[in-house]
């Protein structure tokens, strides 16, 4: 623990400091090894002189050692021995360090001289024997044991290298120190001083100053120093005036986005207002009896400005997509609503140009999921509007698919499919708001929202990919991966269970139509057969007719290729006998197609776009009442689905009995109130109108209204505030119950929508509006 804080405090140490510590220890570990290494060599040096020594005594003294040991003169032995202990003597202390013991070969033993009982020794045994006259065999005698003691030697080696190691010690010290003061005064006392004048601002003279008088590394380096301060402060200086820069383009552009977005904002309150106007009287217009050409004419304006509404969406949603304002909700929805919802409202479109406009859904997509229907709408919307756009004959295809399913996510697969289109690929780059009106690539007929829904797509985590088909069109698809949302289903009033029984005739000229009709039939299991003209189905029919296999329902088309639907509903009510419910698919239906074939024999009739969500409750409806006649007969379609499903009374309520809805209208442009009263009364509802805030108020202390529709934007009294009284006076008259709200804003923004629900309203709708949407609030709220 200690060590590792002694060395924590050393790395803390000064530089100069540290590398003379350094050195210091290095010089004395050096110094040892050479001390230890030069003492090992001394010490064995000493060795081989003494027992070289040792070797030549004992050769010169060892014949007359021999002669004495023969003649058993143990006197003279020992005088010999004695004198050789003076020879190669080597004492410690004034102590003996040899002995000699001489043996015998009887036993006895002559000893002399004596050594240490610790001692370090070195022993060597010599042979005695004695040749007598000149016998070839030498007479054994005994051996002479020397044993001399090193511990001198040890003494000597240890005090020499001691004496060497300190002398080096003292002369590493002594250059250490030099080291230590030479490096403060050339390099430390330097470095504090160009401290000092940093510290002080006054590097540039302490540098020319250094400079003038010497030219050494040390004066090389501050110089470097002082080049890159230089060039720092030149870098600092130079990144400073570009910040300052960035912050006023900032600043001036996050003003001009704002600006942009007060003036996108104004603009869109601005078109709106007269667009809701002319789409709503336009729609009305082509619900009225028309010449062919001037239907021609009014259908040309209503395209027109549904062109013109798009584009300026498009606009605000692109602002706010660069504005980064446009965020992706998560809220439970109905995929099928969405994909009816778009081909409802460019169904027109698509037939104004004779192309063929379908849409399938797959039936094992789940009813309920979790994403963004309103950017999945305005995405289909858009591709739509440019398969039509670029269409010239053939069709229009959307396609839902369910790519799998698992964890409570579906994987669906959303592509628009058409005959006579080229696909454009995505630009590289973004597009800006302000270049709109002098892009080259809509001078190219290049489709705004197309980029829109790049954009969108991308924001929903997917990717919008496009393939051409040759001579056949193109197809744009995007995969979504959303959350599948468990519920109760709600109970089902109609007997499905008559699907089991139905045997049913499809007649459909269209290939790709039939193919989806077939598919939705397939799926719920009926048995079925497909014809693509009214003579095929009349000859179908009679090759059945009294079989177990005979018809008992047929889907009709209402244009076939040899006749038209009503004509073909007469003929086959004519040609057979058994009773055959008749259900009529129409493309486009218009006003009065519903009793027209109800005349010609039908018993059910939906609009294509409608056969998910309500062709099977149709045909069980339209069956269960096939014994019905006369007066009691009636045409069955998606709302007497929608009444069987909503009461467990099966018959019909009649509208036109009960007592009209009250409906308040608070609006001050005289042109929307006109066109909301008319649709309002269209749909058999008894309206009142006020131009602000106060006549709104008094008017609903005197009436209960079912419904009220208010302009958010008035003069005295704006929308938020009325709704926010009307919602005072409820509370303080319980009895009243609470009466829905409808926001009709010009104002296309969310924060809008926020604002009428934070204030109370219960529904908000973007003006232009169609009648569509308002027969979907009528029908949510009253009916």
């Amino acid at each position: 623990m200690r060590l590792t804080n002694t060395l924590k405090q050393l790395k803390k140490a000064p530089l100069l400091k540290r590398i003379c510590l350094y050195s210091f220890l290095f010089s004395i570990l050096l110094s040892l090894g050479i001390v230890f290494t030069k003492g090992v060599y001394s010490y064995q040096m000493q060795v081989d002189s003494i027992n070289e020594c040792l070797d030549h005594l004992l050769s010169s003294n060892l014949d007359p050692i021999s002669e004495a040991v023969w003649r058993a003169n143990d006197q003279k032995v020992e005088a010999i021995l004695i004198a050789m202990l003076d020879d190669c003597h080597l004492h410690i202390s004034g102590k003996e360090t040899r002995k000699y013991t001489l043996s015998y070969d009887d036993g006895r033993t002559i000893t002399v001289g004596s050594i240490g009982a610790s001692a370090r020794i070195e022993q060597s045994v010599y042979p005695i024997s004695y040749w007598k006259g000149g016998e070839a065999q030498a007479y054994w005698l005994g051996e002479l044991a020397v044993v001399q003691s090193l511990d001198g030697v040890i003494e000597e080696v240890s005090r020499e290298g001691l004496t060497s190691f300190l002398l080096y010690v003292l002369v590493v010290a002594c250059c250490s120190l030099t080291s230590v003061l030479l490096g403060y005064q050339i390099v430390v006392r330097r470095l504090r001083q160009f401290m000092i004048d940093l510290k002080n601002q006054n590097v540039d003279e302490s540098m020319k100053r250094l400079s003038s008088l010497e030219d050494t590394e040390v004066s090389e380096l501050w110089l470097s120093i002082l080049e890159y301060k230089q060039e720092m402060e030149e870098r600092l200086y130079k990144s400073e005036a570009r910040l300052t820069l960035s912050q006023k383009e900032l600043e001036a552009a996050r003003k001009n986005s704002e600006t942009k977005s007060l003036f996108l904002a104004k603009m869109s309150h601005e078109l709106r207002t007269p667009m809701n106007g002319l789409l709503g009287f336009t729609s009305l217009l082509l619900e009225s009896k028309l010449e062919d050409e001037q239907r021609e004419y009014a259908q040309t304006i209503q395209v027109s400005l549904e062109s013109l509404l798009y584009v300026v969406n498009d606009v605000l949603d692109l602002s706010r997509i660069e504005s980064g304002d446009l965020m992706i909700t998560t809220i439970p929805f109905n995929l099928r609503g969405v994909l009816s919802g778009v081909t409802i409202l460019l169904k027109n479109r698509a037939e104004s140009k004779g192309l063929v406009f379908e849409s399938r859904i797959s039936p094992d997509i789940p009813q309920t999921l979790r994403g963004d229907p309103v950017r999945i709408r305005q995405v289909l919307m858009n591709l739509v509007a440019n398969a039509i756009q670029h269409t010239e004959k053939g069709h229009v295809f959307i396609n839902v698919d369910l790519l799998s399913q698992k964890n409570s996510r579906a994987a669906i697969r959303l592509s628009i499919e058409d005959s006579g289109s080229k696909p454009i690929q995505r630009l590289n780059k973004r597009v800006d708001v302000a270049d709109i009106g002098f892009s080259s690539e809509l001078r190219e007929k290049r489709s705004l929202g197309l980029d829109i829904c790049y954009q969108l797509v991308d924001l929903m985590g997917s990717t919008l990919l496009n393939e051409s088909k040759e001579d056949d069109g193109s197809i744009y698809w995007f995969e979504l991966n959303l959350p599948v949302v468990r519920g109760d289903n709600s109970r089902e009033l109609l007997d499905l269970s008559l699907l089991k029984t139905l045997k049913v005739l499809v007649i459909d000229s269209y290939e790709l139509s039939r193919k989806i009709t077939l598919e939705l039939l397939s799926e719920w299991g009926i048995q079925f057969e497909a014809v693509g003209t009214a003579a095929e189905a009349i000859k179908a029919l009679h090759s059945y007719a009294g079989s177990e296999e005979q018809f008992n329902m047929i889907l009709c088309d209402d244009i076939l290729q040899d006749l038209s639907g009503v004509e073909a509903c007469q003929m086959i009510r004519q040609s057979i006998v058994d009773p055959v419910q008749i259900v009529v698919l129409c493309s486009n239906p218009q006003l009065g197609d519903a009793e027209g074939f109800f005349l010609a024999g039908a018993s059910g009739f939906l609009s294509k776009q409608f056969r998910d969500p309500f062709l099977r409750g149709v045909m069980c409806q339209a069956y269960a009442e096939r014994f019905r006649q006369g007066s009691e007969r009636r045409l069955v379609t998606r709302y007497t689905v929608s009444d069987a499903e909503e009461s467990s009374d099966p018959e019909v309520i009649d509208l036109q009995d009960q007592t009209k809805s009250n409906i308040l209208i608070v609006e001050d442009n005289i042109v929307n109130q006109q066109l909301v009263m008319r649709m309002l009364e269209r749909n058999g509802c008894q309206v009142d109108l006020a131009v602000n805030g106060f006549e709104a108020i008094e008017l609903f202390k005197k009436n209960k209204y079912a419904l009220i529709f208010m302009d958010c934007l008035m003069p005295e009294m704006d929308g938020y505030e009325t709704t926010q009284i009307i919602r005072e006076i409820e509370r303080s008259k319980p009895e009243r119950g609470r009466t829905p709200i409808v926001a009709l804003t010009a104002n296309a923004f969310e924060e809008e929508a926020e604002g009428c629900f934070q204030v109370g309203m219960d529904e908000f709708m973007t003006k232009p509006f169609k009648i569509a949407q308002l027969e979907m609030v009528l029908e949510r709220h009253i009916n």
